[in-house]
């Protein structure tokens, strides 16, 4: 039974009726036009980040691409496809996700799984949504691509070290951004224009950029783009339907365990 069989038959006997969520509102530190999270203090239950939606098509679906190169980060690469795959509303498309690359070639990811890509650079659809998970072999011809892509799309998000590839673009200088703790160093020394915040799940700058912290953390800011595009309900159902319990997405600021004793500040 395929995942749309499953919810058909399951939503009369109320399986997708998410708990709700007793969230009440709390002061957001933002960054120019980028919110970085809320406040350090916030309790998890009661954070709210604005809501910053995306309009989804009036028909079809949400194009998804998955930029990869061999040892592309399985965790960074299937946490995001599968909270996207898993978003079903009735009566309407939602995301179609798909993978792109330099060549159809198979690729093996960093735990050994081969994946071949579904298009090339050439020949991929036009992404509304772009994913950049970490990986080792990004080339100057996916940089271009992304960067070339991004310009049209709704939302280009990288996963992990998936940030350095994004701020190899050049489209994160001036932004404010994060990555994996155990990266910080690295990136801020390899990229001085980006703002690094530390200690977070994710980082939105602006409409159409955000980052997320290392691995986990791209299913908390998968979830909150299916909320931007769906609602706050959506989202929880889709997360009720997986039994995920995190609430990273919900407060992104529930990662301060990393900050460390040295962090660096949103832009003013």
């Amino acid at each position: 039974m395929n995942r749309r069989e499953l919810l058909q038959r399951s939503a009369a006997a109320g399986l997708m009726a998410a708990i709700p969520f007793s969230l009440g509102a709390k002061e957001v530190s933002t960054a120019g036009e980028g919110t970085a999270a809320v406040s350090n203090d916030a309790n998890p239950a009661q954070s709210v980040l604005p809501p910053n939606p995306l309009k989804p098509p009036a028909s079809g679906s949400i194009q998804v691409a998955f930029p990869i190169s061999k040892g592309t980060i399985d965790m960074d690469f299937f946490g995001p496809w599968v909270i996207f795959g898993s978003v079903f509303i009735p009566g309407r498309e939602t995301f179609d996700t798909y993978t792109v690359a330099e060549t159809k070639t198979a690729l093996a990811t960093q735990m050994g799984l081969n994946i071949i890509p579904d298009h090339t650079f050439e020949t991929a659809p036009k992404p509304r949504i772009i994913v950049i998970p970490a990986q080792v072999g990004a080339t100057d011809v996916m940089l271009q691509w992304i960067r070339k892509s991004s310009e049209s799309a709704d939302l280009t998000m990288s996963i992990c070290d998936g940030a350095k590839v994004l701020a190899r673009t050049g489209l994160l200088d001036g932004k404010n951004a994060t990555e994996h703790h155990d990266e910080f160093e690295n990136f801020a020394t390899e990229f001085p224009k980006v703002h690094l915040i530390r200690g977070v799940r994710f980082v939105e700058d602006g409409s159409n950029l955000a980052t997320s912290a290392g691995l986990s953390s791209g299913i908390d800011l998968s979830l909150r783009v299916v909320e931007r595009y769906f609602g706050r309900e959506m989202a929880e159902k889709t997360a009720y339907f997986l039994e995920y319990q995190g609430k990273g997405w919900l407060d992104p600021n529930s990662n301060s365990i990393y900050a460390g004793t040295s962090h660096i500040e949103a832009k003013p």
